[in-house]
C-alpha cells in the first residue's frame, strides 16, 4: 500500500481537519489516536479495518464515528485504504 499524505489541513470551531485525497491501493497504515474521530469518503468508496471489522463506506455513506483507541486497551488499531 502507498501510504497517502495530507492534502489539506485546516482547524473549525475548535476541530482539527485533515483532508487525504487517496487512489486507489492508497491509504493510512494502521494507526491509533488519544482521541476519538471520524472518516468519510467523498468520492470512490474506501475500507476501513476496525477491530476485526471491516467497513466500506462511499460518498453515500454516513460519516464513519471512530472511538478512542488507547494502546493499553490493546484495540486493534485503525486502518484505511481507497478501494
Amino acid at each position: 500500500m502507498i501510504v497517502s499524505s495530507i492534502k489539506h489541513t485546516f482547524a473549525y470551531a475548535g476541530a482539527q481537519f485533515n483532508v487525504h485525497h487517496a487512489d486507489k491501493n492508497e491509504g493510512l497504515p494502521s494507526h491509533s489516536h488519544s482521541y476519538s474521530h471520524a472518516t468519510m469518503c467523498n468520492s470512490g468508496s474506501c475500507l476501513v479495518s476496525l477491530e476485526g471489522r471491516s467497513y466500506t463506506i462511499d460518498k453515500n455513506s454516513q460519516p464513519l464515528n471512530l472511538p478512542t483507541v488507547c494502546i493499553w486497551q490493546k484495540q486493534k488499531p485503525v486502518f484505511y485504504k481507497a478501494t
